[in-house]
């Protein structure tokens, strides 16, 4: 039995905290910031749990379906789940 459950504490999970289109956009450009495929596929699939996306999946179909974090999914996959989201990416100089 782990701490948090002796405790009767919750699984954290970012997707909670993603509450309105700005957290959300702050969200994935962290994930983007970290210049890490994995990340950035796991940090899909939390944006897609989360409450300010809420009807997302409806609205995408099926063939949007979120990414889970063990799969490694085509960048146009990628691209037509952030614009399902009514999201995009955008390069800036660093």
């Amino acid at each position: 039995m782990s701490v948090a459950d002796t405790l009767g504490l919750a699984p954290f999970d970012a997707a909670d905290y993603l509450t309105t289109p700005g957290r959300v956009v702050a969200y994935l450009n962290a994930a983007l910031a970290e210049n890490d495929s994995a990340f950035m596929t796991e940090a899909l699939a939390t944006i897609a749990r989360a409450p300010a996306m809420a009807g997302m999946a409806d609205k995408a179909g099926a063939a949007h379906k979120p990414p889970t974090p063990d799969t490694q999914p085509e960048f146009d996959a990628v691209l037509q789940l952030v614009a399902a989201m009514g999201l995009k990416l955008q390069a800036v100089a660093a």
